[in-house]
């Protein structure tokens, strides 16, 4: 089997609710080069039955031991891409039919090895939903690492699509919790710049199963500082790595006052060796 053009690394764990839905979209793709890498935290509903079950060539599906490291997950599959193109789509999330080709046309103009594009939010039924944070999405091209770390940009993992050389030097660094993502971003946009479609490419669900709405109480924080702390050592730009040693701060303040408001001393113990160590 000749290599596909793009490849698309999907996640799951138990969302067999959703992931219909996901594989759908890939399947209903306008540009049809492509193969599906599933990758199976270990699921224990009946999701290896349902992907097995499936009558498709362009699929290939990796189960492994349960692990809970969605990065770690996500890599697996990046070792697995045989495109010239990644993509990634999260398994409770759904993709627009034209969200490859319109990407590809793009790319090709821009000449980058990265794009990305708007999004909205639907609900557990698959109903848009409005935005319940922040403003409105906005277009950003070229060097965006500064409007990432203001988060004037919105740069999401079901949006990206990157060159698979690129993708798989960077990687997700499974030392982050929930927000892998956001650094990847953060290092993708310094690595080289980037383009932007306008037209919606991805619908990302809002539920409670949600891997972020299950998440513990301070994790969320705790990851955006830890990004931040490695985008402040990494930059080299003084006035982003400033910028990032704010943010890093701010966000580790809001997890050290909500810490502390519970009496979760020993939590933010764990959280403050966690953030040290990131180098």
């Amino acid at each position: 089997m000749k290599n596909p053009f793009v490849s698309i690394v999907l996640p799951t764990f138990n969302r067999l609710q959703f992931l219909p839905s996901a594989v759908t979209s890939i399947q209903s793709q306008t540009m049809a080069d492509w193969e599906l890498i599933v990758v199976d935290d270990g699921s224990t509903d009946a999701t290896d039955g349902w992907v097995r079950g499936l009558s498709e060539p362009r699929l290939r599906y990796l189960r492994q031991v349960r692990c809970g490291n969605i990065a770690a997950v996500r890599n697996i599959g990046l070792d697995e891409a045989r495109g010239e193109w990644v993509a990634f789509l999260d398994s409770d999330d759904r993709w627009r039919p034209r969200k490859l080709v319109l990407q590809l046309d793009r790319l090709a103009c821009a000449s980058t090895p990265w794009c990305y594009g708007p999004y909205e939010l639907i609900d557990q039924a698959g109903q848009l939903v409005a935005q319940p944070w922040g403003g409105p999405w906005r277009p950003f091209e070229g060097w965006i690492t500064e409007r990432l770390l203001t988060t004037e940009a919105s740069v999401t993992v079901q949006t990206l699509l990157v060159r698979a050389e690129v993708a798989k030097a960077l990687r997700f660094d499974e030392r982050i919790p929930l927000v892998d993502d956001y650094d990847f971003a953060l290092r993708l946009s310094a690595h080289a710049p980037g383009c932007v479609v306008n037209d919606t490419v991805a619908e990302i669900r809002i539920h409670d199963g949600r891997t972020t709405s299950q998440a513990g109480r301070y994790l969320g924080d705790l990851g955006k500082a830890m990004a931040y702390r490695k985008a402040a050592r990494t930059l080299a730009d003084p006035h982003l790595r400033q910028l990032a040693r704010r943010q890093q701060f701010a966000h580790f303040s809001v997890l050290a006052r909500r810490a502390m408001r519970h009496g979760a001393a020993g939590e933010l113990v764990r959280a403050t060796r966690s953030l040290w160590r990131i180098r």
